[in-house]
């Protein structure tokens, strides 16, 4: 066994959970064929509590530092999410807001994606509704806090375009990517 199992397994031992030892190919059975290092967890499935728009901006009010969040539109990828989520908790995300619809949700291959941040970033998932994300726009501005969103080429609508290199956060800021 290998310094890594044996944590996992001492780690388990303390929390309660239950261990068990089966075949390697039991345990690709129980992971859906994808790779799994010699461990899977049976976990319950994890739901996003659904907010609405403007309880999720009042709740930024709660907190004294600058909160950058990100709202992800239209990320249907799995291993993209997760990747997202990885790198979110990494950087200091302070909340993660996922659409209602045209967006993956938590899966297993999500959970393995993100490297477990799935299951530790602070998560929201808007209504159905086709207008919660301009909802949350429109409150979260209401609130004093900024509202960027990312671009590939410049655009003639009249945004303002500045360089990812020279943007500080100054502000609470809702960052939508997508």
């Amino acid at each position: 066994m290998t310094k890594s199992i044996l944590q996992i397994q001492t780690l388990a031992k303390t929390q309660g959970v239950p261990v068990s030892y089966v075949s390697k190919s039991t345990l690709t059975h129980l992971s859906c064929n994808r790779p799994h290092q010699g461990v899977c967890l049976d976990a319950g499935e994890l739901v996003l509590p659904e907010c609405e728009p403007e309880d999720l901006a009042q709740r930024k009010l709660s907190n004294d530092s600058k909160q950058l969040w990100l709202l992800l539109h239209n990320v249907q990828d799995p291993m993209n999410f997760g990747a997202i989520l990885r790198s979110s908790y990494y950087l200091g995300v302070n909340q993660v807001v996922v659409p209602g619809s045209n967006s993956y949700m938590a899966s297993p291959v999500v959970s393995k994606a993100s490297s477990g941040a799935l299951e530790v970033m602070n998560l929201s998932c808007l209504p159905t509704d086709d207008d919660s994300i301009l909802r949350l726009i429109k409150a979260w501005q209401s609130k004093g806090g900024e509202v960027v969103g990312t671009a590939s080429i410049e655009t003639t609508n009249g945004s303002k375009l500045q360089n990812l290199r020279d943007y500080r956060l100054t502000r609470d800021t809702l960052l939508i990517v997508g």
